[in-house]
């Protein structure tokens, strides 16, 4: 280990995107049932509880009876303990009715994830999207999953709105596009999302990317769902477009040079045909 280099941690388990679980760096042996990988990522996801053994075994097989949930239980908690080796001693039983994951000393994303968010700073916000690999425990069907996944995808995507809204607030429009780049591919049917980052790019003077991020959102609905944006969404994309036609015929206005003289200022204008689209429409007296 080099000098400064921090020691890999005894047990370390990522549950956002696949799961992942490593004892001191390396990979956990491969385990004999994928129920019991989500064995240990259920009791990591009580942050030390203790829970009760009806309960996990409950959880984890719901059509099996109670007796052969039991005994499912105990063959998978077997298994995850011999795999994690000197750190099976973290799978603790408190009573013979319960079980806890002591998680003092490793590491664990979801964790950290929460705790960042619960502090809700910036520094802490952008700890918690960088832990953000994908959804929690991407792959995993199991009903009990769903909740804990939900509840932390609404908050790593309030967690880029607030970041887009600091970012904005100190007028740096590119970082606030990136995190709502990052929104609108974590969330892509979110109209609000959308509209955020065309007044984002709008405001940046990118308009050709603002009614772009409008078409895809259009095309990707239809294509989806069948659906159209909301009006909202579309009268937003509509003074957009409306803005960026003023200013252009704002800009194109033909004026006289200063030191021009009438003959010159005439024949100048002619030629590029810029008095037909002054104001008037009329040309400079020669």
């Amino acid at each position: 280990m080099s000098v400064g280099e921090r020691p890999a941690s005894p047990l370390a388990i990522a549950l956002f995107g696949p799961f992942d679980v490593r004892l001191q760096d390396r990979p956990l042996p491969r385990l004999r049932s994928q129920k019991s990988q989500w064995l240990l990522a259920l009791l990591a996801l009580q942050e030390g509880r203790a829970v009760e053994r009806a309960w996990l075994a409950g959880t984890l097989w719901p059509d099996s009876t109670e007796q052969q949930a039991a005994f499912n239980l105990r063959r998978n908690l077997r298994d995850l303990r011999h795999s994690l080796g000197p750190e099976g001693r973290r799978l603790a039983a408190p009573t013979l009715q319960t079980l806890r994951l002591d998680l003092v000393g490793a590491a664990a994303d979801v964790l950290v994830f929460d705790e960042a968010i619960s502090r809700g700073d910036a520094p802490s916000l952008e700890q918690a999207i960088a832990l953000h690999r994908g959804p929690l425990l991407q792959g995993c069907h199991e009903e009990w999953v769903l909740q804990e996944r939900e509840a932390r995808e609404q908050a790593y995507l309030a967690a880029l709105e607030t970041l887009a809204a600091h970012a904005m607030a100190r007028g740096d429009p590119t970082a606030a596009a990136h995190y709502l780049r990052r929104l609108v591919v974590a969330d892509p049917l979110r109209d609000s999302a959308h509209r955020a980052l065309m007044r984002v790019l709008a405001a940046a003077g990118d308009v050709a990317a603002a009614t772009q991020v409008y078409r895809d959102f259009r095309l990707h609905l239809h294509q989806e769902m069948n659906a159209a944006p909301d009006p909202e969404t579309t009268a937003l994309y509509q003074q957009i477009r409306a803005d960026a036609r003023a200013r252009a015929a704002t800009s194109t206005r033909w004026r006289p040079p200063s030191g021009c003289t009438a003959g010159r200022c005439w024949k100048a204008a002619a030629r590029s045909g810029s008095w037909e689209r002054d104001s008037g429409g009329s040309r400079p007296t020669r």
